[in-house]
């Protein structure tokens, strides 16, 4: 991935069903894979979910924030959804 004409490595995970549960979990485990400061790419688009959707399960993970940044740890998640929907969120 190019942010500003300089590779980056970053994290995907593609969403096999439209469960808050698994899409807090997928959330939970790209963040972790991509470490410290690292991009996690959710994407919801090959089954359709929605941005109200993928943001349920961007809430349940939200939930747990203030323990994970006391440990130092941030992060950008990427959410894509519907056919060309895209959030950044910043945590």
């Amino acid at each position: 991935m190019g942010v500003y004409g300089k590779q980056i490595a970053a994290e995907s995970k593609r969403l096999a069903s439209i469960n808050i549960n698994k899409i807090q979990g997928n959330i939970r485990k790209a963040t972790k894979q991509a470490g410290d400061g690292g991009f996690s790419i959710i994407d919801g688009t090959g089954i359709g979910a929605t941005k109200e959707q993928l943001h349920e399960g961007l809430d349940a993970f939200i939930r747990n924030l203030p323990s994970r940044e006391g440990a130092g740890k941030s992060g950008t998640i990427i959410l894509l959804y519907g056919e060309s929907g895209m959030d950044v969120v910043k945590f």
